[in-house]
């Protein structure tokens, strides 16, 4: 069931604790034991779905990510109806992104990355490198000034979306 971000105060109001399954959260220390988990667990009785997920790599490591044009098609928002980001897109998001004095680090991601650590994220199943798209994780000299930095490139040619790193 799809529900629609209007529909959620209404959904909201009506619902209580008890209408809410109880769940529960661990960490396994081994990629190797996620298989083992999960099939003894839908075995138990009273479990009704187990959901296994990797870390966030980026979390602690950048404040910003800047996805680029490319990856999934058919291309949506600002990336619809123009292909993957260019060279020179590139080298305009690169520059604008080193002379800014807010930034620290800049990280490149490329889509073979994405496509790893989504892999791991999202511990079940395989995906195509070219459903991802690259991207730039930025650490700033202070995450208070994401917004300015974000605002600067979000609108540039070849770049997707711009936002805070908060899980990812």
């Amino acid at each position: 069931m799809a529900v629609c971000p209007e529909d959620l105060p209404t959904l909201l109001s009506v619902l209580g604790p008890g209408d809410m399954p109880e769940s529960f959260q661990g960490t396994l220390h081994r990629r190797a034991d996620i298989a083992p988990f999960r099939t003894a667990m839908k075995k138990t009785p009273g479990v009704s779905n187990v959901y296994v997920s990797g870390g966030r790599f980026w979390k602690g490591k950048a404040d910003i990510r800047v996805t680029l044009c490319g990856g999934q098609k058919p291309y949506e928002g600002p990336c619809a109806k123009r292909g993957p980001v260019t060279r020179q897109e590139k080298a305009a998001i690169e520059g604008r992104l080193s002379g800014m004095r807010q930034v620290e680090q800049i990280y490149v991601e490329d889509a073979a990355h994405a496509k790893r650590v989504f892999e791991h994220f999202w511990a079940w199943g395989k995906f195509k490198t070219s459903n991802f798209s690259e991207s730039y994780y930025i650490r700033l000299t202070d995450s208070g000034d994401a917004r300015a930095v974000i605002g600067a490139v979000k609108n540039m040619p070849g770049v997707g979306d711009a936002f805070t790193v908060t899980t990812g």
